[in-house]
């Protein structure tokens, strides 16, 4: 999503929420806290389905595969958890095969404990209403955080352009309200175009304003000077060249109706002024940018052709990509979107996310980190060409009269920070970590590490987690060479603590604890291991014990619950001499 969408629920009575009360469909998402996740690496000879089923320790349960997918550092099986075949909304194991003595698994940490009927009482009809869809469909689905299981009802709302609501409720409790949109084979030929390469603002090094304006998309001397040519392959037939490959098409599927740009000659030489630029630009980058992350070693992703209408919405000021229907909609309003690389590559990268993870569910942290790193690839992308403005993204749609676009570089404190319902909030920190990294490794090296994290990713991944995932890709691709760039980067935004060891990280690591946030609260931390734990010690910042114990096994519980509020300085011990240290909140 480039900019947030609101939408008015008039919920019915029954509910807790005031019927009066105008909310965005953000304020629903992930209204419970998601379950989190393990990560074990599997032993030599050791069934990683037997040990996802001992792990998960739920009875009935199955594991069904979606889907299997190659990267760069190895490949990655993906299996929906069903129990009883109800699946489970937005958890999946995953099965990690990076060479034949490493292999881990990832699994959801739920509970035992099951709750409900799969009934909801919630007004589906009126919801229907207030979210402009046509059609809704309900089936049952569980729904779990760390400490229950809820049977519960999965509706789709389904409307015009690519509306597509996800509602996971039970009994008269919406537990989440979730918008599915994720904004923001043939011949081929070698061909030439007149684009923008990023934008005029960025390669003219000028702010938008003067004669550096929309114009009503008129063909103005100074943009048109800031056109480059650009090589790229289209499709040819019948003697006309169509803006089509087997990965990307650009079609006409929203209002207003304007058919695709074609010609019968390779060379493209448009102006603002006419329609077909827009198809031209957004075509002719994306085909670079596909083949560009081919080389990397992740043609498996997005899985899909995705079609493109650079006209859409009815001249909104708004894009965004319907995962459920492999579509990005670009709108007009303001500055045409698809004039932005930025904006081009941004809505992409919500492809690849939505081929490489797990699954498309998108809660509160998590989702705000996935506009993040949309923004880190068109920041990246944008530096092919220039190294003008690159702490801004969106140069040339945003940072002006029509809305402010969003920053590339900041120095926020991400223990100083809360995600509300507005995911955008704090998307520049993330951004700002991942171009710290490209800046001090390589355009390349950078971008494989971040495309490798995007196999990891779950709907309740935090800014934490998906740091260490960028450290555990650059293991598994790099043998650890950009640790310390890549650590620094966390660090100086509070991100990761800055005793972190190379021995915590991802598959080197032996020792792993879950459930930092819900310590907080009073719950137990989850501890993870190898090897046979040993032993731990909480001691406050006085150098005092505050509690200890024996461990035993490679998975144990610590209760935090004689601690009173404050930093704590938490200690573990496994029978290979690993240790842990970390500072906790209580």
């Amino acid at each position: 999503m480039k900019k947030t969408l609101q939408i008015a629920l008039i919920l019915c009575s029954s509910l807790s929420i005031s019927a009066q009360n105008s909310k965005e469909v953000s304020d629903f998402t992930g209204f419970h806290k998601a379950a989190e996740y393990a990560t074990v690496r599997l032993n030599s000879g050791e069934s990683a389905l037997v040990l996802l089923n001992q792990k998960i320790g739920i009875p009935s349960l199955s594991l069904v595969q979606q889907k299997e997918l190659n990267s760069a550092a190895g490949k990655h099986t993906y299996l929906q958890i069903e129990k009883d075949n109800i699946p489970f909304y937005g958890l999946n194991a995953l099965v990690h095969d990076y060479s034949d003595d490493l292999k881990t698994i990832q699994y959801p940490l739920l509970s035992s404990h099951f709750q409900g009927d799969f009934s909801s009482t919630v007004d589906l009809d009126l919801l229907k209403q207030d979210l402009e869809a046509d059609s809704y469909e309900s089936v049952p689905v569980y729904w779990s955080n760390q400490s229950t299981n809820f049977k519960a009802l999965r509706t789709d709302f389904k409307g015009n352009d690519g509306l597509h609501f996800v509602l996971i409720s039970a009994s008269d409790e919406i537990l989440v309200l979730e918008d599915q949109r994720l904004y923001f084979q043939t011949n081929d030929s070698t061909c030439m175009a007149l684009i923008f390469a990023p934008d005029p603002l960025s390669t003219a090094n000028v702010n938008y304003g003067g004669s550096y304006v929309d114009s009503n998309d008129g063909s103005v001397a100074v943009l048109d000077a800031e056109r480059k040519n650009i090589t790229f392959k289209a499709d040819y037939s019948n003697g006309t060249f169509n803006l089509e490959n087997a990965d990307l098409k650009i079609s006409d599927f929203s209002s207003p109706s304007i058919a695709p740009y074609t010609q019968n000659t390779p060379t493209f030489n448009l102006t603002r002024d006419q329609d077909g630029f827009e198809d031209v630009n957004a075509f002719a980058h994306l085909s670079i940018f596909k083949k560009y992350i081919d080389s990397l070693g992740f043609s498996s992703i997005p899985g899909n052709q995705i079609e493109i209408d650079v006209h859409a919405l009815s001249d909104a000021d708004q894009s965004y990509f319907s995962g459920s229907e492999l579509k990005i909609y670009m709108g007009e309003g303001g500055v045409d979107d698809a004039e932005d690389v930025d904006v081009v590559i941004h809505e992409y990268i919500h492809t690849l996310v939505f081929g490489a993870s797990a699954n498309s569910n998108r809660i509160n942290e998590r989702a705000g980190m996935e506009e993040a790193i949309c923004d880190y690839f068109a920041v990246s992308y944008s530096h092919k060409y220039t190294n003008n403005q690159s702490d801004r993204v969106f140069n040339w749609d945003g940072h002006n009269s029509f809305w402010p676009g969003r920053e590339a570089s900041s120095n926020k404190d991400y223990q100083a920070i809360s995600f509300t319902s507005n995911i955008y909030t704090h998307t520049d920190l993330m951004t700002s970590c991942l171009r710290e990294i490209m800046l001090n490794t390589s355009r390349a090296t950078s971008d494989q590490i971040v495309l490798e994290a995007l196999f990891s990713l779950q709907a309740s991944t935090t800014y934490r987690d998906f740091a260490l995932m960028i450290l555990t890709a650059d293991a598994n691709l790099n043998a650890g060479l950009n640790f310390g760039i890549i650590k620094d980067a966390f660090v100086r935004r509070n991100v990761l603590p800055a005793d972190l060891g190379r021995s915590e990280i991802g598959s080197l690591n032996q020792i792993q604890i879950y459930n930092t946030h819900g310590f907080t609260k009073g719950e137990n931390l989850f501890v993870s291991s190898n090897s046979e734990l040993r032993s731990y010690k909480i001691i406050n910042l006085e150098g005092k014990i505050m509690t200890e114990g024996i461990l035993e096994g490679k998975e144990a519980q610590i209760s935090g619950s004689t601690l009173k509020r404050g930093l704590y300085l938490l200690t573990i011990k496994s029978s290979n001499t690993n240790k842990l240290t970390k500072i906790l909140k209580h």
